[in-house]
């Protein structure tokens, strides 16, 4: 008999051997527990959807009063100058808020984002739709995105999925390590059957915070260690401690070592916050390395993260 059959059969011989009383007690406390499942989660909901309300109503008032005052129409449309960043921050940091700001982006009716906490998004485009971009010409907008897996990107992750499930192929999710964007990643790919060893979490050495780095390994999957002189999202001197603790707790077979570098970075141009990023190809072997050989890091080591862990990432089967 399956198990399932076989449990239901085994439950219903125990309810007709009780007697009338106890069936409907035992009846009633089931509905009572179904009742409390349905209440809690209408009241989750109603939270969630009161605290974004409050939050859409902060984050107009700092638009409005905070945000818009230190613009000029010059700024929106040329974009602000280094001394104007430097202000908006300023004001951010002592607290004009009110609370807790994971982010702020401002962009102007042309989609092009003239200040943003993430600095190394001022610059880029932001897509509007023709609606939006004739609101914006008469009046200031604010909206609350509360990091929820919105839009067209489940659709994304339920092809990455079934890609990664029916090849075997890996899979590498660039993340924001701020808002500890890779345990979502990572929740929302495993959820759909992916295997975790087949997941590289992009970006996790922009964090020092051990307990966001445990998760993500602890899980079986790849800690990316990788912006290497990129001072701007965590300097190399923090990437270096990190790493050694890593090692030290016995992560080496879940890093990859790697510069996010590119022939190119076009959002670096011009961009004070990457005034001293220089994510070249050579920077690992050339600086990074000697600097881990004098911490004790082995030559087996340093094979084991740069080669071995690339190639059981790539081509499993072969090692």
């Amino acid at each position: 008999m399956p198990r399932l059959v076989h449990v239901r059969a085994l439950t219903a011989g125990r309810l007709a051997r009780l007697g009338l009383l106890a069936r409907f007690s035992t009846l009633s406390v089931i509905a009572f527990l179904v009742i409390g499942v349905v209440v809690a989660r209408m009241l989750e909901g109603q939270i969630r959807h009161r605290a974004l309300d409050d939050a859409a109503g902060s984050a107009a008032l700092v638009a409005r009063f905070g945000i818009q005052p230190q613009l000029s129409s010059t700024d929106l449309e040329r974009g602000l100058a280094p001394e104007a960043v430097a202000s908006i921050d300023q004001l951010l940091a002592a607290g004009y808020s009110g609370g807790e700001l994971r982010s702020l982006t401002v962009f102007n009716a042309d989609g092009r984002i003239v200040y943003a906490t993430e600095h190394r998004l001022i610059g880029r485009r932001w897509a509007l739709s023709a609606a939006d971009a004739r609101r914006m010409v008469t009046t200031t907008s604010a909206h609350v995105v509360d990091g929820a897996i919105v839009g067209d990107v489940p659709l994304i992750l339920d092809a990455i999925a079934l890609a990664s499930v029916a090849t075997g192929a890996p899979v590498m999710v660039h993340t924001n390590a701020a808002f500890k964007t890779g345990l979502t990643a990572l929740s929302e790919l495993t959820s759909r059957g992916v295997d975790p060893t087949r997941i590289v979490i992009a970006h996790a050495g922009d964090s020092n915070d051990m307990d966001y780095l445990r998760e993500i390994g602890d899980s079986g999957a790849v800690l990316g260690l990788d912006r290497f002189n990129i001072p701007s999202f965590n300097s190399d001197e923090h990437r270096i401690d990190t790493l050694c603790k890593l090692l030290d707790e016995g992560y080496i077979d879940r890093i990859h070592l790697a510069h996010d570098a590119a022939s190119f970075n076009d959002f670096m141009q011009h961009n004070p916050p990457f005034a001293e990023a220089n994510p070249n190809y050579t920077h690992i072997h050339y600086n990074v390395l000697p600097k881990l050989r004098e911490r004790g890091v082995t030559e087996e080591q340093i094979d084991e993260m740069l080669v071995t862990n690339a190639r059981r990432f790539l081509a499993p089967d072969d090692v």
